[in-house]
């Protein structure tokens, strides 16, 4: 899913991102919601080597403000994944949990709540 900076999209249910790329290929890793705006999950994001939220796509003063009241996490025997990359801003009442990174390059962000 791609959003623009002044558009919002809200995941109420579930999304599995699944990166297939065989080890050792390198490609640009599966996201499962990318763009500006306005992101909110509610409901849960699966992620296997991929990135569940990347608010970072475009002009970095436009970056997504991301709010997350549901799961974000990796499949179990997964890949390692990022939770949330690049955001505006992240308000976090629920869960983000990753073996890689749960939030990354957050240069632009405004705040950051409850990480």
């Amino acid at each position: 899913m791609i959003t623009g900076a002044a558009t919002s999209f809200t995941n109420a249910g579930t999304i599995i991102a699944r990166d297939s790329i065989p080890a050792g290929h390198y490609a640009s890793p599966v996201i499962a919601i990318a763009g500006g705006g306005t992101i909110v999950n509610s409901g849960t994001i699966s992620l296997d080597g991929s990135i569940g939220i990347d608010g970072g796509f475009g002009n970095p003063a436009t970056r997504a403000d991301v709010t997350n009241s549901g799961t974000i996490g990796e499949i179990a025997g997964g890949r390692a994944s990022v939770g949330v990359r690049g955001a505006g801003s992240i308000l976090n009442s629920r869960t983000i949990v990753t073996s890689g990174l749960a939030q990354r390059e957050r240069a632009a962000a405004r705040e950051i709540l409850g990480i």
